[in-house]
């Protein structure tokens, strides 16, 4: 209406059900130039939300695997599926992005962005501390090492208290955004 400066009339004009003779009524004919541009931006944005929704989706569904480790504890795996899934929603959201027709969506973009490289860092840094807690967690079960480091085996101690404690919330919800940005999780790179 703005751009062809008719008036559509009333409330009960529905655009999913405009006929031709309303076309011709309106002399939208005579702007079909912008009329087309109108009609691909709305495409694009469509193309754009259906894309945003389709992330969400699958980050809804993408959990990590969790298994129980030795008597006590768990630990996660199968980070590289995930990881590729990080890749490549990434550079999808990089195009949605860089397009002209990202309006719409762009805080969703954004959100999406951040979010999905703080999980990056977060399954970096947590394969690291795993790898780290599996080797001390040997070392430190035998009661002839905690005698003779001490000091060592009471800081190893809160460590794996809290690395226990984590991985219990994670065994008990393995939703990958949900361990790692969202909720309780939020401060999880901290």
């Amino acid at each position: 209406m703005e751009e062809t400066g008719k008036d559509f009339g009333d409330a009960e004009f529905n655009l999913k059900f405009i006929t031709l003779a309303k076309v011709f009524e309106l002399e939208l004919d005579q702007h079909a130039e912008k009329v087309s541009e109108i009609c691909k931006e709305a495409k694009e944005e469509q193309r754009n939300e259906q894309t945003m929704t389709k992330i969400d989706s699958d980050w809804k569904n993408t959990s990590f695997v969790v298994t129980p480790y030795a008597d006590k504890g768990y630990t996660i795996s199968g980070t590289d599926v995930i990881c590729e899934q990080l890749e490549m929603h990434i550079m999808i959201l990089g195009g949605v992005a860089a397009s002209k027709y990202a309006r719409s969506v762009k805080k969703k973009v954004q959100q999406w962005e951040h979010d999905l490289n703080l999980v990056f860092d977060v399954i970096d840094l947590w394969k690291a501390v795993q790898r780290r807690w599996i080797y001390l967690e040997a070392i430190f079960r035998s009661d002839d090492i905690k005698s003779q480091l001490p000091e060592e085996a009471k800081k190893f101690g809160k460590t794996d208290a809290n690395y226990v404690k984590i991985m219990e919330t994670v065994y008990k919800n393995q939703n990958v955004l949900a361990c790692c940005v969202r909720g309780d999780a939020a401060d999880r790179l901290e």
